[in-house]
């Protein structure tokens, strides 16, 4: 009796965290969304990366800024006994799209590929998990992916990556 109750109950605790991330693939490009874990319908994570474009990181949310206003982003460690340092990029917002019954904003690294990629392995550096401090935000964001969907987003990224190196050494012996 113990063992399925057990069960259960840790079953009710992780259910919402398998379902706070997603990943899939279009073409040449993987995506990770992920959903903050107090504020899941209202502000999401989207990480993308591709064989083709820059990698990019976007914040969806409905904090209203001005259009190309832009901002400051502290990425940190979850835990307070977490040892690395934090990372600080300019942002911009904008506006994303205008709902009838809502207004959403999307935040983006100002330079995106060097400052994504910093941003990405450090997330997989840190177990898939970061704390997301935007100036003009009071709220502090936490992002947590589940480990099967973040890892299937590494491996995409690393297939993309193998391929358009080995697109770039094919045009060079052209």
């Amino acid at each position: 009796m113990v063992t399925p109750l057990l069960f259960l109950t840790v079953s009710a605790f992780s259910t919402p965290l398998l379902e706070n991330s997603s990943y899939h693939q279009q073409g040449n490009s993987c995506f990770l969304t992920i959903n903050e874990e107090r504020n899941q319908q209202d502000v999401v994570l989207l990480l993308t990366t591709s064989g083709t474009m820059p990698s990019n990181v976007t914040i969806f949310h409905q904090h209203a800024f001005s259009d190309n206003e832009q901002g400051h982003l502290t990425q940190s460690a979850t835990s307070y006994n977490d040892w690395y340092a934090n990372n600080d990029f300019f942002v911009q917002h904008k506006l994303y799209k205008k709902l009838e019954d809502m207004t959403i904003y999307a935040t983006n690294l100002v330079t995106p590929e060097q400052d994504a990629n910093t941003f990405i392995d450090t997330f997989k550096t840190r177990g898939n998990k970061t704390k997301i401090d935007i100036e003009g935000i009071a709220d502090t964001f936490n992002f947590v992916a589940d480990k099967h969907q973040a890892d299937a987003f590494y491996q995409c990224t690393q297939a993309m990556q193998n391929e358009g190196t080995k697109g770039r050494k094919n045009k060079q012996r052209s």
